[in-house]
């Protein structure tokens, strides 16, 4: 019995952490990735699909769920942003057109949770983790431009985001943001904007620290 367990257990995290590790759009690629047959592969990613741990781009990518980023999010003891987000993140979309999106940077990577794709940049894929550039200094009610790295991307090609940062614990942020079209133009409407959102989020969920929090820096919060 045990040993099952231990195997299932070993299945599901291969699963959840495949989207981390590559670019997959099919079942084959993702039972190539994780190593897993690829008749249990359809069959347990549909399930975890039906679950909200697992969920797709505008490509058919997959990317982790929102059931997975209200878990890490509870974990870090961020719960009280699970509820609030999304409807910001709508809000924020339908205004600008451009993809918006929660994420959580830790050691200078960007782990993305829930996004909204926006018309003006549906041609631009979401990841579910980029390595930052340049980490700037990330300020409540300040939205900085910053530069992302596709670890996935053979020619390491990223995109250009715009973020402000929600609150912080330890070496943990969490962020509010805006993909960024080629043309970068508009710039500073977006910046009123998302800053706009972030107040938003903390007026309607006091995105304050909420229980007891990992101590682990490197923890992934998604």
């Amino acid at each position: 019995m045990a040993d099952t367990y231990d195997r299932a257990v070993q299945q599901f995290e291969a699963l959840i952490e495949a989207p981390l590790h590559a670019r997959l759009a099919t079942p084959a690629e993702y039972a190539k990735e994780t190593g897993l047959p690829r008749s249990s592969v359809i069959r347990h990613t549909s399930s975890l699909e039906e679950m909200g741990l697992l969920d797709r781009d505008e490509k058919g990518t997959f990317l982790r769920g929102a059931t997975a980023h209200k878990i890490g999010l509870k974990s870090q003891g961020w719960g009280a942003l699970s509820a609030v987000i999304p409807p910001v993140l709508r809000q924020l979309r339908h205004r600008s057109q451009n993809t918006s999106f929660f994420g959580m940077v830790a050691q200078r990577m960007l782990h993305i949770g829930a996004f909204s794709t926006g018309r003006e940049t549906r041609g631009n894929s979401v990841a579910s983790l980029y390595q930052i550039d340049r980490l700037p200094k990330l300020s409540v009610g300040e939205a900085v431009q910053i530069a992302l790295i596709d670890p996935n991307s053979d020619d390491g090609r990223g995109s250009q985001v715009l973020v402000t940062g929600l609150a912080s614990e330890e070496q943990n942020q969490a962020v509010i943001g805006l993909m960024l079209p080629a043309s970068g133009s508009g710039l500073s409407g977006l910046q009123e904007m998302l800053v706009s959102a972030a107040e938003m989020v903390k007026a309607s969920g006091q995105p304050e620290k909420v229980g007891q929090s990992s101590k682990s820096s490197s923890f992934d919060p998604f």
